[in-house]
């Protein structure tokens, strides 16, 4: 995995956030990180829940630390409930339980 640019970092969120208004998702925020999960860009859109940027960071150290994205019902999800949970307490809650991170 290599390290986004500011610039590619913040085209990402760009995107994101475009797509997100497509089907009229609520407003929400975007977290980009590097290899080592250090932030490059957190940006979140006007009147976004207080919480959204804890999930999009928590969501996006689990792709970063698994080296994976997180779909409904993928692969770790089927074979072992207790997974991703698991991952949620041994990173003393670094890492979110639920899909959504790319």
């Amino acid at each position: 995995m290599s390290a986004q640019t500011l610039d590619q970092a913040s085209a990402i969120v760009d995107a994101v956030l475009a797509k997100a208004r497509e089907p009229g998702l609520r407003p929400l925020a975007v977290t980009v990180l590097d290899p080592g999960g250090k932030p490059v860009v957190l940006e979140h859109e006007d009147h976004a829940g207080n919480l959204r940027h804890g999930t999009a960071r928590t969501r996006a150290r689990a792709c970063v630390g698994l080296g994976m994205g997180r779909a409904p019902g993928g692969r770790n999800d089927t074979r072992d409930r207790a997974f991703f949970p698991t991952l949620a307490a041994i990173s003393d809650g670094r890492i979110a339980a639920s899909c959504g991170g790319v």
